[in-house]
């Protein structure tokens, strides 16, 4: 394993309300992402992606288990700014909301160099700004552009310009193309592979969408309810699934296969998974929607366990199958 640049250990996020019972968005996620590298986290909505975005910049605090940025543990901003800021960015899923609409381009752009003391006057941040546009294929053009005056793509660009104004070592990507038109996706995938080329950051890229992770990522970690359910490099994890929740994402992308007959899960054809809500029930959290559910899966929650070599798995009926049957995959498929 190389230097390792981020390192979430057993976190847990709770939220107290007045009224509502005790929401636990995180339940003990474990990840670690290596110099150069992505780790791409992908779950459906409601899983705890976005929460543990903000817990890896620091702009929340877990309520147990520790982040750690170069082996420094990472806190909350005090006085408004972050001792981290220069090493981690996040960069939000609709640049729309993450931008300022009464400053042009260059003046957000100028007030990062600023408060970090990158540049000593005018002249010089608007000359950083125009390369950072540069960087990010706009051009000097639309520094004294609105967001307003931007497309969803350019204004996606700005936001990652800005992000990258700190010269920071990580960006934490909370869907980043989600907002975004298909058209214009496939270009700022490309942009993120550029510059991640050009200047060996490392990502944590959180989507929904297999296809735009398999694009970027490197290892991939599946969340289901708060937990992590299944991690490892993502040819093993979503073509040879170990977990059935992971089964049943990679059977969701659309392909031309008229031959397949079953859900990857187990599921009879037209079948449909049963909804989840409130509080996961006791023993595996995906045991109600899964059709390999076996008695001890209703009692004993199962632990995140490297069932093969890189390949980790949270399931009772995989790791039995697996023991039996080095190799084989245990989810149907």
């Amino acid at each position: 394993m190389g230097e390792v640049i981020l390192r979430a250990s057993q976190v847990t996020k709770e939220y107290r309300s007045r009224r509502g019972p005790l929401v636990r968005a995180l339940r003990g996620v474990s990840i670690a992402v290596e110099a150069g590298r992505t780790l791409g986290i992908v779950g459906e909505s409601g899983c705890g992606k976005s929460t543990l975005a903000r817990l890896l910049v620091g702009l929340e605090p877990a309520t147990s288990g520790t982040v750690e940025l170069l082996g420094r543990p990472v806190a909350p901003p005090r006085g408004g700014r972050s001792p981290f800021a220069r090493t981690v960015q996040l960069v939000f899923q609709d640049p729309f909301s993450s931008l300022d609409p009464r400053l042009t381009v260059v003046s957000a752009l100028a007030e990062v160099l600023k408060v970090h003391g990158l540049a000593t006057s005018r002249e010089a941040r608007r000359a950083r700004a125009a390369a950072l546009l540069e960087m990010v294929a706009l051009g000097p053009r639309f520094l004294d552009r609105y967001p307003h005056e931007l497309s969803g793509g350019q204004a996606q660009r700005v936001a990652i310009a800005r992000a990258l104004a700190v010269e920071p070592r990580l960006l934490v990507l909370d869907e980043p193309t989600s907002a975004l038109d298909v058209s214009v996706r496939a270009e700022v995938m490309n942009l993120l592979v550029r510059l991640q080329d050009e200047l060996g950051l490392s990502y944590v890229f959180i989507s929904h969408d297999l296809a735009m992770v398999r694009h970027l990522s490197d290892e991939i970690a599946v969340m289901y309810l708060g937990a992590v359910v299944e991690q490892g490099p993502y040819g093993p994890v979503l073509e040879s699934s170990l977990h059935p929740y992971t089964a049943a994402l990679a059977a969701a992308v659309p392909v031309p296969d008229t031959t397949r007959h079953v859900h990857r899960d187990g599921r009879p054809p037209g079948s449909e998974a049963p909804p989840l809500t409130g509080e996961p029930p006791a023993g595996c959290p995906y045991h109600p929607r899964c059709a390999l559910a076996e008695p001890v899966c209703t009692t004993v929650r199962p632990t995140l366990d490297e069932l093969l070599p890189g390949h980790l798995a949270a399931c009772h009926v995989a790791a039995r199958r697996v023991a039996v049957a080095p190799g084989a995959p245990p989810v149907p498929g």
